[in-house]
């Protein structure tokens, strides 16, 4: 897999799946503070109806996305080089989930556990040290799925 293979057909309903479904899982963040599930921020009355809606769709929401990400790279790898491919993966998931581990996640965990520091100068190191993904555990899971792609494309 070292050349790149010719251009092939483009999959439309899946970028529009993946649009509709990114949307669903912003929806869903935003509706999180009221449905009585603990969250990080919660509102002090919570709807048992928008509870058993969410749940609802948590069925398959992230399972699709998934499972389009996966058809997406397979796909890519009929275009690509694995070599491009593992490239590409690093320039559009790695290098933002670094960036995120060091500038979103540690202010986050600071506020959700406030009493336990000091102050956020005193906390950011060891927060920033802490390697912790938290709400971008997507992208982390995407890449480990993205890598392993590379094998199953090669036996394909």
């Amino acid at each position: 897999m070292d050349k790149a293979l010719p251009q092939s057909r483009r999959y439309c309903e899946l970028d529009w799946l993946r649009v509709i479904l990114i949307f669903a899982v912003f929806l869903h963040h935003v509706f999180m503070p009221f449905n009585g599930d603990d969250w990080h921020v919660m509102n002090s009355e919570s709807s048992k109806v928008l509870d058993d809606i969410m749940v609802y769709f948590e069925q398959l929401r992230l399972q699709t996305l998934f499972f389009i990400a996966g058809a997406g790279s397979l796909l890519l790898l009929q275009k690509l080089s694995a070599k491009s491919f593992m490239i590409s993966k690093f320039h559009r998931l790695f290098i933002p989930l670094l960036v995120g581990m060091i500038l979103i996640v540690p202010p986050q965990n600071y506020i959700e556990n406030i009493a336990d520091y000091d102050s956020f100068l005193s906390a950011y190191g060891q927060l920033m040290l802490s390697f912790d993904t938290n709400h971008l555990w997507f992208i982390e899971f995407l890449l480990v799925f993205m890598l392993l792609a590379i094998p199953f494309a090669m036996l394909g």
